[in-house]
């Protein structure tokens, strides 16, 4: 089957060594708000690859990023405007379907005083300032400006098939300047492409395509940058006109694998309607109290969806009505009362309880909340909403926007980006059966499913200062009321059949996992909660603190161990037989790695001087310690250890010009990181006590198993899937604190291993435990305050807790091949735990604890090392 072109790119990637850099103007153009993401590099990487490579040679850029609704297409956009600016380009074009997405588009685009602006304020590359204009054609636009045109594709349609208009776009615009075309949402513009006959999703459709790609085709130089969440790949005629086309392809799966969304959760609650409605409010009045106990003035939206715009409206009349007159504490109690047994909303009437908020006062906040100024009633299927309501929907995270309730019918299915929308009401129990018998779900279904897909997008938060704060974290926390702050949910009807077809087309979209997590109950042993160390016994970890500049004398552990590879191809036919159709013979490769100060200096000096972030008269407001730029490149605490990583071919020899192409990968890397440096912080050398029973205790998590089992994370370590050299059965293991491991097959291989030496320990140590630590406990390293949660804690001890008794606290990580080089500064922490030998004294009852670190465990590369350390404990 052949390749799509995102497959190809990542064969380079992997076979050839192709990799590019994103340029320094472009991640500096950026607002400062904008942080780009693991994806959205890797989505510009393969569209740097492309262009830089002969595949694009003699042919006009077109591409499409294929990308998960939610996952940020717009940066992708605004970064490749950058990038074209820096190509010659002044003029770009943005059309979308949707005429509602273009009001808000231009806010985003062109308004520095937007909350959602997505360039830097102001714009500078090559040291000029650049302004964004909006204009309404070609024909007198500024030359040193970035130019755009917003329309829709009916705009386009209209302009370019008619004789041409004063002011308004011609085909002479497409003939006689370079543009960049960029398409939102163009899976429209499939209308004339798909199954062998036309099928229209509107009868504008059908000549939408042949005027795009002709306004395309009018110049040589022309740029056709398509974006869309659901392009039919699928689709046989579809996937041929794509096949060379689709630079990055990023489901909305992977997605939510990567935690970048918000966790869905089906609510069948009631079929009367203004229950369903009111217990909606009730979990948004309650997930709204939750961020204001963490401080957070977060205002949770939800949407009551109907079936046709006079539903609609006799709803939102209906509910105005209700909730003047009739809705009181009775209300609340009949739905407590209804609900028994279904836990979020015990849990929601549990936390007021706890918070002593009297039902009266719950009554009292959601009339004042979701009264009629905060509702929004948004009256069209169609989408033709104002300009005004356009951008109050594009706004309704502000805390200055009044809205907590909008009602639609088909609205927001394209185009709308809104973080705060965690709860949809379905307000309609029909339910549409699939026709066909190859069908599945309804397209109705299927539609109601991507509509929750907009609204799965992760609203930004974190309690703790070291959490990320763009993903879940509270998945393998089931208990954690916080879950629900991470959490869209679906309101609809009890009916099973519906039920079991919208979680199938939430399966079929990406929006839930194709097999059902696995629930893991960790349980700590009754030997172990009954033993005294348990119930007194502490455990020590440090904090961190704000690092002030002056005592700044290097850069941070993880900067100076990020892995940095540069490829050297030699021969150019190398990508060009990669992309063809004949058999490729990958060329035989060998690999040196370089630390920094080892290159030569004329190479040194030449490559930092093209990164203004990194002159002296800048390093030194940052690092004021340094005291030349000597200095900074050649001492080992700055750049001077830094590794290079060159991969080239046998019998190549690496010239000047191959080590400055690679050092400038690696400066790139540290321009970034400096020109962000804001508030830094390191971890207190000083460990704290605290009570381990706070910490470890018994707890729930949700696993997504692969379909095939693989012995790997989620499985028993007694599972049959597990290798036999490190199965085992933990149940009756008294050394182990918890029932069974779960963890990953580096992790079963380690308590294989200890398995085999605790008969050893236990002759000198009368108390031996192995505890897995569930992310609860965390160290910060000494010179960055980067956070890390070892795996396990070992503890030895001499006897029970009181006088005279020494406990050793041991710090244990095992470690997986691809992660060594990545995480070695986590290695490093354990290590300078080791040779710091800290110990502290219980004042209670006089017990000493000796705190330690041990290196990584791994069993094909670490393992002789790990062993001797090990070992000295004995």
């Amino acid at each position: 089957m052949a390749q799509f072109l995102f497959e190809k790119i990542q064969s380079a990637i992997e076979v050839v060594g192709a990799h590019e850099e994103i340029p320094s103007y472009v991640t500096k153009g950026l607002s400062t708000n904008i942080e780009l993401r693991d994806y959205q590099k890797r989505a510009l990487e393969n569209f740097l690859i492309y262009v830089g490579g002969n595949l694009s040679k003699n042919k006009q850029i077109w591409t499409l990023f294929h990308m998960a609704t939610g996952s940020g297409k717009t940066v992708i956009m605004a970064s490749l405007i950058l990038y074209y600016y820096k190509q010659g380009y002044r003029n770009f074009l943005f059309f979308v379907r949707n005429i509602n997405i273009i009001d808000k588009t231009i806010e985003n685009f062109t308004k520095p005083l937007s909350s959602k602006y997505l360039f830097s304020n102001p714009i500078e590359i090559d040291g000029k300032q650049i302004t964004i204009n909006k204009v309404e054609n070609f024909q007198r636009t500024d030359a040193d400006s970035i130019n755009i045109c917003f329309t829709s594709n009916a705009g386009l349609q209209n302009a370019l098939g008619l004789l041409p208009r004063e002011n308004a776009l011609s085909m002479t615009d497409f003939e006689d300047n370079k543009i960049v075309m960029i398409a939102d949402e163009s899976h429209h513009l499939n209308a004339n492409t798909k199954n062998g006959t036309i099928e229209f999703e509107d009868e504008e459709d059908s000549s939408w395509e042949g005027t795009v790609m002709k306004a395309f085709h009018a110049n040589k130089d022309n740029v056709l940058l398509e974006f869309t969440a659901t392009c039919d790949i699928k689709n046989p005629f579809v996937q041929s006109k794509y096949q060379n086309v689709i630079v990055f392809d990023y489901p909305l799966s992977k997605f939510r694998e990567d935690k970048y969304s918000k966790d869905i959760m089906s609510l069948p609650s009631t079929d009367d309607m203004m229950e369903r409605a009111f217990i909606a409010l009730l979990i948004s009045e309650y997930r709204y109290k939750l961020f204001q106990k963490y401080k957070y003035n977060i205002k949770p939206v939800v949407m009551f969806k109907s079936k046709s715009i006079n539903e609609s409206r006799k709803f939102y009349d209906n509910y105005l009505s209700f909730i003047r007159e009739d809705f009181s504490e009775s209300t609340l109690i009949r739905i407590r009362e209804n609900n028994k047994g279904v836990e979020i909303i015990e849990r929601a009437f549990r936390f007021f309880d706890d918070e002593k908020i009297l039902i009266q006062n719950i009554v009292n906040s959601i009339k004042l909340n979701f009264s009629e100024e905060h509702c929004k009633l948004l009256d069209s299927s169609r989408n033709k909403i104002t300009a005004e309501d356009a951008v109050l929907l594009n706004s309704l995270e502000e805390p200055s926007n009044p809205y907590r309730l909008i009602f639609v019918v088909d609205m927001l299915n394209e185009g709308w980006d809104v973080l705060n929308l965690f709860d949809i009401v379905r307000l309609y129990n029909e339910r549409q059966g699939a026709h066909g018998k190859s069908e599945k779900v309804s397209k109705y279904t299927i539609s109601e499913a991507q509509l929750i897909g907009r609204g799965a997008r992760y609203f930004p938060f974190k309690i703790e200062e070291w959490q990320e704060i763009n993903k879940r974290k509270y998945d393998n926390e089931i208990n954690n009321p916080l879950r629900l702050c991470e959490m869209l949910i679906y309101h609809c009807t009890t009916d099973s059949k519906y039920i079991n077809e919208i979680r199938t087309a939430l399966r079929e979209i990406g929006l839930v996992a194709p097999t059902e997590p696995k629930k893991i109950e960790l349980i700590l042993k009754d030997s172990f909660k009954a033993e005294k160390f348990y119930k007194n016994g502490y455990v020590f970890v440090n904090n961190r603190k704000i690092k002030s500049r002056s005592n700044v004398n290097e850069l941070p552990d993880k900067l100076r161990s990020m892995p940095i590879e540069h490829s050297i191809i030699s021969k150019a036919s190398s990508w060009i037989e990669l992309f063809g159709t004949g058999d490729f013979v990958s060329e035989k490769r060998t690999s040196h790695t370089y630390a920094v100060k080892e290159l030569p200096f004329n190479v040194l000096f030449k490559g930092i001087r093209q990164f203004p972030s990194l002159q002296f008269n800048k390093i030194i407001t940052k690092f004021p310690n340094i005291h030349s730029i000597k200095e900074f490149l050649s001492k080992d605490s700055y750049l001077g250890n830094m590794k290079i990583k060159f991969i080239y071919p046998e019998n190549y020899s690496l010239s000047n010009n191959d080590f400055l192409n690679g050092y400038l990968k690696l400066l790139n890397e540290v321009s970034v990181f400096i020109s962000k440096i804001e508030i830094q912080y390191e971890g207190t050398e000083t460990f704290k006590e605290d009570w381990l029973k706070h910490y470890i205790k018994d707890t729930v998590i949700f696993k997504e198993l692969p379909t095939v089992p693989n012995g790997g994370e989620g499985f028993s370590q007694n599972d049959s899937s597990v290798p036999a050299k490190n199965r085992l059965d933990l149940s009756n293991e008294l050394w182990y604190a918890f029932n069974d491991n779960y963890g990953t097959s580096e992790e079963k291989s380690f308590v294989k291993y200890f398995s085999s030496i605790v008969d050893e320990l236990s002759k000198k140590y009368n108390k031996v435990f192995l505890i897995r630590n569930e992310q609860k406990i965390g160290i910060y390293s000494f010179i960055s305050g980067e956070r890390f949660e070892p795996d396990y804690l070992l503890y030895l001890g001499t006897g029970e807790p009181g006088r005279g008794t020494i406990f050793y606290q041991i710090f244990a990580e095992p470690k997986g091949d691809h992660l060594l080089l990545q995480d070695e500064w986590k290695e490093k922490l354990l290590l300078e735990i080791a040779s710091k030998n800290l110990e502290y004294e219980i004042f209670l009852d006089s017990t000493k604890y000796k705190i330690w670190g041990l290196p990584f465990y791994n069993e094909n590369n670490k393992l002789t090392e790990f062993d001797k350390e090990m070992r000295k404990l004995l």
